[in-house]
């Protein structure tokens, strides 16, 4: 089982007011070891920490939590330069430095005054941030490290722990327990994506978008079967479009116009929904290749009618929402998918990564180089012990070079034979020593195996522990997680 790594971050420069840094470091691995799941944590700990230590810290130890305990303000903390002085790091700086880690960081405290404008910055990222309202003294600022960890370390998600350790400061009668505040990222309905919807249009357009998107809006919810987890941009920072899961543009001649420039952004995307709240004649060539939702018509009789309400405005209205609706809910099907291939392939991963098992292999004089490269793939996945015969231009005689195979099979919990260029005689022979020393009762193999040509389909032995796997036509990648699983 992995572990859930903890990166603590410790600044008080000498030019600071001193903190009880210790004090709270000391308590943090007392609590580690006085839990009963200690082995599920590992702690790392960075004193002194400067600027050029962040990066590294990450990189190299890939934590699930990071702590930073110190002296803060509401735009940034002190680090400790070279001459342990204080040294100034802006917020954006910071929430910049953790978008960078937001696929493996799961929850940042920063436990200093002043953090709470920092912890909305670091939330946009950060599944979990805790910081500060305000001033918070040492004692207050220990039992929060205490009540919070208490309870990470009891198995507790982040949001229990941050409560308990709000109830640990009020516990002690110390009236700062409403200073921690915890900032949650603001949650997608499509996962791998920052916003669900981006919405664009003109500024001539407003009162129009601004209705029409308080409806889309109601209708998705109702159509998602969610009240939170649904996010919309509605704006005109194109850069936000990788972002997105879907895109809407409100066309008209007043958006073509104003939007001209940017209109390319939008070419290659396929996940654009084109309204058309007026014809856009001629239309920009970016968006001819989209077939639009017409919040208009043309009468011969009527002339010209544009849809500001009415059925045919709620019958467009909620046929896009539909649209809209059906795309974020198969793309969030393939997130899920993902991440199920994801956590299989890890699980499969750490199962073979903790095979405890050594693995024969005897190859024939021909196949030599066959045997290194499938020895290089055993140990690439898990397989740790790798044994091979002895090499034959060694001075060794002929019997000691098969007690040599002997001794070394008898070590072993499998054998694989490999002959693709050499004969089933040879192939046999192998395998038949093999069976004679598991019936003398020396050693019991959990599969034995031979990797043939195609002239060794059939080796004429019956042994249930016996698989054959012919290469060509199946490859050795294929067989071999085969072989691992049976291993295992």
């Amino acid at each position: 089982m992995n572990k859930i790594k903890i990166l603590i971050l410790a600044a008080n420069p000498s030019d600071t007011d001193k903190l009880e840094l210790g004090q709270e470091l000391l308590k943090l691995e007392l609590l580690r070891q006085n839990s009963k799941f200690k082995e599920s944590f590992e702690l790392k700990f960075e004193l002194a920490v400067q600027d050029d230590d962040l990066q590294r810290a990450l990189l190299d130890f890939q934590p699930d939590i990071v702590h930073f305990c110190g002296h803060g303000e509401v735009d940034g903390l002190f680090l400790c330069n070279q001459e342990n002085k204080k040294q100034f790091v802006h917020a954006e700086a910071i929430s910049n430095l953790f978008k960078l880690f937001a696929d493996k960081v799961r929850c940042v405290v920063l436990n200093a005054c002043y953090t709470e404008d920092q912890a909305k910055m670091i939330s946009e990222h950060i599944d979990y941030v805790v910081g500060m309202n305000k001033a918070i003294g040492d004692e207050a600022a220990i039992k929060f490290t205490t009540g919070f960890y208490n309870a990470v370390f009891s198995g507790e998600d982040f949001k229990k722990a941050y409560e308990l350790a709000c109830n640990a400061i009020d516990l002690a009668n110390i009236p700062e327990y409403a200073t921690p505040v915890l900032q949650t990222r603001r949650q997608t309905f499509v996962p791998s994506f920052k916003h669900d919807v981006f919405i664009s249009f003109a500024d001539a357009d407003e009162k129009w978008a601004a209705d029409f998107i308080v409806y889309l809006t109601k209708q998705l919810k109702q159509k998602l079967q969610t009240a939170d987890g649904f996010q919309l941009y509605t704006g005109n920072d194109f850069s936000q479009v990788e972002h997105s899961a879907t895109l809407m543009v409100i066309a008209s001649p007043a958006y073509c116009q104003q939007y001209q420039a940017q209109l390319d952004v939008l070419k290659q995307q396929n996940k654009l929904f084109f309204i058309e709240k007026e014809p856009c004649n001629p239309r920009p060539e970016a968006l001819k290749g989209f077939v639009p939702t017409k919040f208009w018509r043309y009468d011969d009789s009527e002339g010209m009618m544009f849809f500001n309400g009415g059925d045919d405005y709620f019958v467009q209205a909620d046929k896009l929402a539909n649209e809209v609706a059906n795309r974020l809910l198969e793309l969030k099907k393939q997130h899920q998918s993902k991440q199920r291939f994801e956590a299989e392939h890890q699980a499969e991963t750490e199962k073979t990564a903790s095979i405890e098992a050594s693995v024969f292999l005897n190859s024939a004089p021909e196949d030599l180089q066959l045997s290194q490269y499938i020895k290089s793939l055993l140990k690439k996945n898990g397989v740790k012990c790798v044994l091979e015969p002895m090499p034959r231009t060694s001075n060794l005689s002929p019997q000691d070079m098969r007690d040599d195979i002997e001794e070394k099979i008898l070590g072993c919990d499998a054998v694989l034979v490999l002959c693709e260029q050499t004969t089933a005689v040879w192939a046999s022979k192998q395998i038949m020593n093999c069976l004679k020393l598991q019936r003398k009762g020396e050693t019991s193999f959990r599969i034995v195996a031979v990797h043939g040509g195609k002239n060794h389909s059939d080796l004429g032995i019956d042994w249930e522990k016996l698989k054959t796997y012919l290469c060509p036509p199946q490859q050795v990648e294929s067989y071999l997680q085969d072989f691992i699983r049976e291993l295992a």
